[in-house]
């Protein structure tokens, strides 16, 4: 049986692909982000680190390696365990979507560290 998403007369649900022989259609859309820049960082306990990069990015990936929770902050200092802080645990990921070109983190250990900056 073959199955393809619905779409008005105007194709508004996207251009569609064939995936393999089944019939199976689904829809495709590009994301608009044009590229990507990667900071990695070994921290060191209680020592804030100010990643900046090149140029105004549209949202970060912020991967935390371990050993230890990561605080991160935009536009003010990072600090452990402060209330306007984002906390990343230790081994876990976040999707910060916000427009800036620097991001600061800090631990109390010193984890490994990676942010991917998307334009």
């Amino acid at each position: 049986m073959s199955f393809t998403f619905p779409v008005d007369a105007n194709n508004k649900a996207g251009a569609v692909k064939p995936i393999g022989t089944n019939g199976f259609t689904v829809p495709s859309q590009q994301t608009g982000y044009e590229s990507k820049e990667v900071k990695r960082v070994k921290l060191e306990a209680g020592k804030a680190a100010v990643l900046t990069f090149s140029t105004l990015c549209e949202s970060f990936d912020i991967q935390n390696f371990g050993v230890g929770d990561i605080y991160i902050n935009v536009g003010a200092p990072a600090t452990v365990d402060g209330a306007d802080c984002i906390l990343v645990p230790e081994g876990m990921g976040y999707t910060l979507n916000v427009q800036a070109k620097e991001i600061q983190v800090i631990s109390a250990a010193a984890p490994t560290v990676q942010i991917v900056g998307v334009r």
